[in-house]
């Protein structure tokens, strides 16, 4: 059993800094002039082997290795983003939306067209033919719909474009 001061000399630090660990639970409490070297010397120990391993540390105080560490995960995390996204494999979600809503107002617009084009000529039919005459409009109006446009596909803003100044590369154009 030893003194505060007797446990500072022992693990090399100072009285204020053994005081310091033993409030931040780091190293086991003990009543006064009764600290158990070896429980001591064992914790502070770990606690420098979880520092070194960049685990953080107990006392609150910033751990610069794992500062570091988290920022260039965050850092390389991005550049791989904005690579995927320059790629074509990411894109933006507005834009995403842009593209279905635009895909859904041409299928709209295209099923809308039907019943007062085909009503006069269905009226005037067999069941039979009538059904034949729907399913060919219909399969005429989903053919068009699943036919991209002309022009080119905008990558960035999920649309079709006629622009002349294609600016994608080689990889994306085969896609």
């Amino acid at each position: 059993m030893a003194k505060l001061a007797e446990l500072a000399t022992h693990l090399d630090l100072s009285v204020a800094r053994v005081s310091q660990l033993k409030s931040a639970g780091i190293l086991p409490d003990a009543p006064r002039g009764k600290h158990d070297l070896d429980a001591c010397r064992v914790a502070y120990i770990r606690y420098i082997r979880e520092i070194a391993a960049g685990r953080g540390s107990k006392d609150g105080t910033v751990d610069l290795v794992a500062e570091r560490a988290r920022l260039t995960k965050a850092q390389a995390e991005k550049v791989e983003r904005e690579n995927k996204i320059a790629d074509g494999l990411y894109m933006e979600v507005a834009a995403v939306h842009r593209a279905v809503t635009g895909s859904f107002a041409r299928v709209r617009t295209k099923l809308l067209v039907l019943p007062s084009k085909l009503a006069s000529l269905v009226a005037a039919t067999t069941p039979a033919k009538a059904q034949g005459l729907l399913r060919a409009d219909i399969h005429m109006a989903l053919d068009e719909l699943a036919t991209p446009p002309a022009g080119q596909w905008d990558m960035k803003n999920c649309i079709w474009t006629d622009d002349p100044e294609d600016e994608r590369t080689e990889h994306e154009q085969s896609r």
